[in-house]
């Protein structure tokens, strides 16, 4: 299972990276916002880590569960707020 998630990142990873130079040459691309989001992914990726063993697996499928649903809500209340 390990090597099948590794896989799947490597993929979505040469993907990402195929798209975003096939669109360097036309899109102008905010540096210092994918600097920041980049440093805030590599630090909850490391702290995320260290937490591995700590929470237990039920209490993170719920609170995973919960930010999915506020993130739902979040973008249906901006879609339905910019297109009214």
């Amino acid at each position: 299972m390990r090597q099948a998630i590794g896989t799947s990142l490597l993929v979505i990873a040469m993907n990402s990276f195929a798209g975003l130079a096939g669109h360097l040459a036309s899109v102008s691309v905010p540096w210092a916002t994918v600097l920041a989001v980049t440093a805030a992914a590599v630090v909850g990726s490391v702290v995320g880590g260290r937490l591995t063993g700590r929470v237990h697996p039920a209490h993170l499928r719920r609170g995973f569960g919960w930010f999915v649903l506020a993130m739902g809500l979040f973008v249906l209340t901006e879609t339905v707020l910019t297109h009214a």
